[in-house]
């Protein structure tokens, strides 16, 4: 979804780049967009799987339906899978040609 995002966004990049923008300003535009889109997701399932581990309950034997070390875990490891995964789309928004930018306009 990120990489599409950034193709999309290609002009946008290369008009940033004409402009004058860094490339850690574009790189963090975009990681920032996919850790808040992962942030998302993770904040969505962390309540979902404390919501149905609580319905589960009974069915649970010697087992804690909320186990915060898995949680804390878990959590971490997805946010940095995130971060690793916007890395090359990152590296294509910054490489998008300002020249071909501004002259699509």
């Amino acid at each position: 979804m990120l990489s599409y995002q950034v193709a999309e966004r290609s002009r946008d990049f290369g008009f940033r780049r004409a402009l004058g923008a860094g490339e850690t300003r574009i790189v963090w535009a975009v990681l920032s967009q996919g850790l808040w889109l992962a942030l998302l997701g993770v904040s969505i399932g962390v309540i979902g799987s404390l919501w149905t581990g609580r319905a589960l309950e009974s069915l649970l034997f010697g087992v804690s339906p909320v186990h915060a070390p898995t949680l804390l875990s878990v959590v971490p490891a997805l946010l940095g899978a995130a971060a690793l995964a916007g890395i090359r789309p990152a590296v294509r928004a910054v490489r998008a040609d300002p020249m071909a930018a501004l002259r699509s306009e």
